[in-house]
């Protein structure tokens, strides 16, 4: 079953937000939306999250070897693996853009 981007990203958007979530940032493009994904507004640790040809991918940290991916019909799944992935980020204090009190 195919979801169009937007509507996917609003879905997981969603799903991250009942996980505590609550500063993301959604830009939609022609066959494309992007996520950017915040704990609150001080603490960032670049995490954006594409979704786009049937398929939600992310790149944690500006390693190339942090990229996922995970099929657009499973969001919440997607939302569970991108909170592994920020609990990760966290960990080894992979801060972009903020700072962590």
């Amino acid at each position: 079953m195919w979801t169009e981007p937007p509507e996917a990203i609003r879905t997981l958007r969603d799903d991250l937000l009942r996980h505590g979530f609550t500063h993301t940032f959604q830009t939609d493009f022609p066959g494309m939306s992007v996520l950017s994904v915040w704990y609150n507004l001080t603490v960032w640790y670049n995490l954006t999250v594409w979704c786009t040809g049937g398929a939600f991918l992310w790149r944690a940290g500006f390693a190339f070897e942090d990229f996922d991916t995970h099929p657009v019909e499973d969001p919440v799944g997607a939302a569970r693996r991108i909170l592994q992935r920020y609990d990760e980020l966290r960990a080894r204090r992979d801060l972009y853009g903020g700072f962590e009190p």
